[in-house]
């Protein structure tokens, strides 16, 4: 038998290792050179990130990790936007994590931050995972030394500077939520009823984000960051274009690309048809 014919020999049109090629492309290069195309910032991104603003250097916030390896390119780029404001304004993070696999996110962006001259212990410090969801958000905002007695570190967290003063959740200026699930939302405002003083900002995947609006129209939270694009809204309004940015970016070329080839496909289907026709 002889060898199978090449699907492009003697025909006119755009090689299929050709269309490969311009994908990769517009994918990988918006990945490495970000150009920060416009996108459009909701109210709740904008609201969230003026009340970042306000903190002062010296402030405490606590931030929690809640969300897995799943749900990591959703709401991780947002962690890194907030976590990198933050650093910025030299507020004092502690973090922790109420769900397992989201352990490991504080120490990556931490590491980052160290080799930049931040200080841990000093400028942030990570409590570790903490077990029983929505009892365990209650045992540490009643008393964080206690709910935590060691750090990811294997240290007592008394031996840190940044813990001086800080006894519950109301040492803390605000309570920024990172969630793909349980715990989320509805699980921090509850808890966190008692301690009036402490605003909630939270940034979840882009599946929940609807269910937060309510919280968002009572004031209960004061800000919300949805996924991937809301990471990218925030970067927007903080002036950079990081991953967040970049990823929407890929996307967007890899979306326009897509309408391209339909549009030449169209066009050299019916130029082809009308020279048949002649």
């Amino acid at each position: 038998m002889g060898a199978a014919p090449n699907d492009n020999t003697g025909k006119k049109g755009i090689s299929r290792q050709f269309m490969y090629l311009l994908t990769v492309l517009a994918i990988l290069l918006p990945l490495v050179f970000p150009v920060g195309m416009p996108v459009s910032v909701t109210p709740w991104v904008e609201k969230g990130y003026q009340h970042v603003e306000k903190l002062n250097p010296g402030d405490k916030v606590l931030i929690s990790f809640d969300y897995s390896a799943s749900g990591a390119a959703d709401i991780h780029p947002a962690a890194e936007a907030i976590f990198k404001h933050l650093m910025d304004k030299d507020v004092k993070v502690i973090t922790v994590a109420f769900v397992a696999e989201g352990n490991r996110f504080p120490g990556m962006l931490m590491s980052a931050w160290e080799e930049q001259g931040k200080v841990y212990g000093e400028d942030f410090i990570h409590l570790g995972f903490l077990s029983g969801h929505e009892t365990g958000l209650a045992a540490l905002f009643a008393d964080i030394p206690g709910a935590a007695p060691v750090d990811s570190r294997g240290n007592p967290v008394t031996s840190y500077p940044i813990m001086d003063g800080v006894k519950t959740v109301a040492d803390c200026k605000m309570f920024i939520g990172l969630s793909g699930g349980n715990p989320g939302p509805q699980q921090y405002v509850r808890q966190l009823e008692p301690y009036q003083g402490v605003e909630i900002f939270t940034a979840c995947t882009a599946a929940i984000a609807p269910t937060v609006e309510p919280y968002l129209a009572s004031g209960q939270i004061v800000g919300l960051v949805g996924g991937l694009k809301g990471a990218a809204e925030y970067e927007t309004v903080m002036g950079y274009a990081g991953k967040a940015s970049a990823n929407m970016d890929a996307q967007s070329f890899a979306h326009l690309l897509v309408i391209g080839f339909i549009v030449a496909g169209n066009i050299i289907h019916f130029t082809s048809k009308k020279n048949e026709g002649n």
